[in-house]
């Protein structure tokens, strides 16, 4: 113990302006990652994780699991305004609204993290909005995200499917939210999506595509992910 306290105290630590990132001052991402604690204790949590934001294309487990948590911070806030503030006396603010459906620069649909917490706060708020004419309680929200806990590779429409066998009159809703977001999503079928996650491999299939490892940008990581 000595010697690591006699190395810190002979060590200078510099940290740039963007270093500085006092998220325990955060109640929004406080509260956000104590949603992912709750997902991986009540329900299911698959993420591999890595970064994340609006406008990625992520790998769909990823975009439920912080779309999850983004919602959850607001409900328990009760407050649609997610801020996230870093830099020195926390003068840098990310700030969004999960009232904006569809967020600027965002690409909608289920690998969208944007998609999955503006759909989730659309079914809990009071506020009707454009594809948003109804209001559910939070023990119902919270039955359907809890019954995903013997999925696997859970992401949004496994959450829709369990919510619409809790509420079945709330399909012909439940569609509208997720196309609006396009997320081709049809209740009742199996799969509920037109394009599923993983996508199934049959035997005989021939399977084609590419996973670029290199690239540092990020304009499709579900096809990585499939």
């Amino acid at each position: 113990g000595g010697t690591f306290f006699n190395f810190l105290s002979n060590t200078a630590f510099v940290l740039g302006d963007r270093d500085v990132d006092s998220d325990e001052f955060d109640d929004s991402v406080i509260v956000h990652e104590y949603g992912h604690m709750i997902a991986a204790r009540f329900s299911r949590d698959d993420s591999p994780g890595h970064s994340h934001g609006v406008g990625d294309m992520l790998d769909p487990r990823v975009a439920w699991s912080e779309g999850w948590a983004n919602f959850f911070s607001c409900a328990v806030r009760n407050d649609a305004i997610y801020r996230d503030s870093s830099g020195p006396n926390g003068a840098s603010v990310l700030r969004y609204d999960l009232e904006d459906n569809i967020p600027p620069g965002d690409r909608p649909g289920y690998c969208s993290e944007a998609s999955v917490d503006t759909l989730l706060w659309d079914l809990y708020d009071e506020r009707a909005d454009s594809g948003d004419s109804v209001q559910f309680p939070l023990p119902l929200i919270w039955g359907a995200f809890a019954d995903m806990r013997n999925d696997r590779f859970v992401y949004v429409p496994y959450f829709l499917d369990h919510f619409i066998n809790r509420n079945p009159d709330s399909a012909t809703a439940i569609q509208a939210m997720a196309q609006l977001r396009s997320i081709d999503f049809h209740p009742g079928a199996h799969p509920g999506v037109s394009d599923p996650f993983p996508r199934p491999i049959n035997v005989g299939d021939v399977v084609t595509g590419e996973v670029d490892s290199l690239t540092t940008k990020r304009p499709n990581l579900i096809q990585s992910a499939h």
